[in-house]
């Protein structure tokens, strides 16, 4: 049974296919420091970074961004993000001066280079969230640059900094509970789409999905040797390609929808998701799902407009089929609910 969205599978029939260089591009930008997940590559950071006692942080953010900041105990400030997802200019002004380094986060791929040259123009520490456009390439860098793997590759795990200079850190390479869990996860989930679509097998992924999460935890563990396969031998070219060709036909589709409101003004360099805004967000989510349609809600914010926001997965796997049935169905479920 065919899904869009939720637990993205791993086909290992398609990393036999082909290597990529992907690392060694990553490393010709400065060191990099691998860790299990993106909360505990944050963590590490700043707890290297000793001069840096005050940040300069969004305030339109995932709450597991925030922890490990604080759990290292420095003071946060935060400045505003609007509906298009770049900073308040006003509000970034005020509060500047008040800061040792300034976070910014690359909101599903696309870059504020307003916000990225005022940082450089009162010469804070820059430090970047490449989480959702590390597929792209970028003429300027952060300082340093923080990234959690799993929005991108269908990995179980796997965090990253990389810095211009080089740190002290030394990943422990033990394996967690929550890696083990999620790769079973995943496993079952192209059991439960290529193989057998029993709901067992549905229930089991779901089961370990979830538990995995819910272990997750912040500390200096290694990524997994199977995530670095993963991730060494995905193809990044048929990623980036896809990506591109399902945004596009998203927003042909959307275009003049009154209804349907695409929430970024330009496509990103290589898009991560398809944000839009919508009325009854929540009711029109859960009647999708009953289409196999899952689409996430990424960072459930306390800002107004995270209320209408839902992230259409676009990810390299689905066809131009699947985006015209996540479209299609869309579409009757608003008219339908509006």
């Amino acid at each position: 049974m065919h899904i869009i969205g939720s637990e993205r599978l791993i086909d290992f029939s398609t990393l036999m296919k082909c290597e990529n260089d992907f690392i060694d591009n990553i490393k010709s930008n400065g060191y990099i420091y691998t860790f299990s997940n993106g909360r505990s590559a944050i963590y590490n950071l700043m707890k290297k970074l000793k001069s840096i006692k005050t940040i300069l942080f969004p305030d339109f953010y995932c709450p597991s961004m925030i922890i490990p900041i604080r759990m290292a105990k420095r003071h946060i400030i935060t400045y505003k993000i609007n509906s298009k997802f770049k900073a308040v200019k006003s509000d970034l002004l005020r509060n500047i001066r008040k800061c040792d380094a300034i976070f910014i986060t690359d909101y599903f791929g696309q870059r504020d280079y307003n916000l990225y040259e005022i940082a450089r123009k009162f010469k804070k520490i820059i430090i970047i969230d490449r989480t959702h456009s590390l597929l792209s390439d970028f003429n300027e860098n952060g300082d340093y640059e923080i990234l959690s793997l799993r929005k991108i590759f269908p990995v179980p795990d796997g965090g990253m900094i990389i810095s211009k200079n080089k740190l002290a850190i030394n990943p422990n390479r033990s394996i967690g509970k929550a890696y083990m869990e999620k790769s079973y996860s995943k496993l079952l989930r192209y059991i439960y789409e290529k193989v057998d679509n029993s709901s067992i097998i549905e229930n089991y992924y779901v089961e370990f999905s979830q538990s995995s999460e819910n272990k997750l935890l912040i500390s200096n563990r290694d990524i997994s040797p199977l995530s670095l396969h993963i991730v060494s031998h995905y193809n990044i070219d048929t990623a980036k390609k896809n990506r591109i060709i399902n945004y596009k036909y998203l927003v042909k589709k959307f275009s003049g929808n009154k209804n349907i409101i695409i929430a970024i003004d330009k496509m990103p360099l290589i898009p991560q998701s398809m944000p839009i805004y919508i009325k009854n967000r929540n009711r029109i989510k859960s009647i999708l799902h009953k289409h196999n349609i899952y689409i996430p809600i990424l960072w459930r914010s306390k800002k107004i407009f995270s209320k209408k926001l839902l992230n259409i997965p676009i990810d390299d796997e689905y066809s131009i089929k699947d985006m015209n049935k996540t479209c299609k169905i869309l579409k009757d479920t608003i008219n339908a609910n509006s």
